[in-house]
């Protein structure tokens, strides 16, 4: 086998050092990824430690609103309703917003 003067290993170093660093980007790439993915789920779970300690402290009357809040807050969605219904009377009612 013939001998690689210095500018065909110095080449060939080059083409190692870009799939090296074509590697080291796509992994990096799927870190941002998966840290986005975790931010967004320890944001929700936040937000829903929030409601929960209003929820468990909310005055008589409160706590469908704070439901429906949490609903649209922590989902991320345009509306959140509470449906209670009465099976006594066979009605029911919507409540929030």
């Amino acid at each position: 086998m013939p001998e690689l003067n210095e500018k065909e290993i110095f080449e060939k170093k080059i083409v190692e050092l870009q799939a090296r660093i074509s590697r080291y980007e796509l992994v990096e790439q799927k870190m941002r990824s998966v840290q986005h993915k975790l931010d967004t789920q320890v944001d929700m779970f936040t937000k829903i430690h929030d409601y929960s300690q209003q929820a468990f402290h909310a005055k008589p009357g409160t706590l469908n609103d704070i439901i429906a809040d949490g609903v649209v807050d922590i989902f991320q969605l345009e509306i959140g309703a509470v449906v209670l219904l009465d099976l006594t009377e066979n009605n029911f009612s919507i409540v929030g917003g």
